[in-house]
């Protein structure tokens, strides 16, 4: 009897030997399979941590845009209005020039009128002809103003007697 079963013992040994041999090829590769899959797994992880955090800063730059955008139309249009105020103040000022400078030239002209007015009156007066006359003038017009001068000043007497007299101030402001 022993010797059928040492045949069997032997078999048994070998397929023992064989299980055990398959099962450390099957652990090890499931234990690379497991490894693998944490690695994948890590990786995986590592890019969906990154493409958020990817995402959240584009959304957070895409927000910072907009606000700057917005920012910087309303310093546009800030800057149109006062663009279109200036225009419009240079167009002022301009047409105030264009005026001003068309009545200095008119005073100008009016000016040298006059000088040569006064010219022609000096030419007229120094001849010789007018300076006899010019002397009787000037004679009667100082004996008018004189006579004027003495009626006025004998009217402010009268005005502060009366004034002084009646004790009325507006006659004394007239005086």
């Amino acid at each position: 009897y022993e010797y059928q079963s040492g045949g069997i013992v032997e078999l048994l040994a070998s397929l023992l030997k064989k299980f055990s041999g398959e099962l450390s090829d099957v652990e090890e590769a499931e234990s690379n399979q497991a490894h693998e899959f944490n690695l994948v797994e890590l990786h995986l992880t590592n890019t969906i941590e990154k493409d958020t955090s990817d995402r959240d800063e584009k959304s957070q730059l895409r927000s910072q845009r907009k606000a700057d955008s917005a920012r910087a139309q309303g310093e546009l249009s800030e800057t149109k209005r006062e663009k279109a105020d200036d225009e419009a103040l240079k167009q002022e000022i301009q047409t105030t020039f264009a005026v001003k400078k068309a009545q200095y030239e008119e005073n100008q002209k009016v000016r040298a009128d006059e000088l040569a007015a006064i010219s022609k009156a000096i030419e007229i007066i120094s001849s010789p002809e007018v300076s006899g006359s010019y002397s009787e003038h000037i004679n009667f017009l100082q004996v008018a103003r004189s006579i004027h001068r003495f009626a006025k000043d004998q009217a402010v007497v009268l005005l502060q007697r009366r004034a002084a007299a009646l004790g009325s101030k507006t006659l004394a402001s007239l005086a």
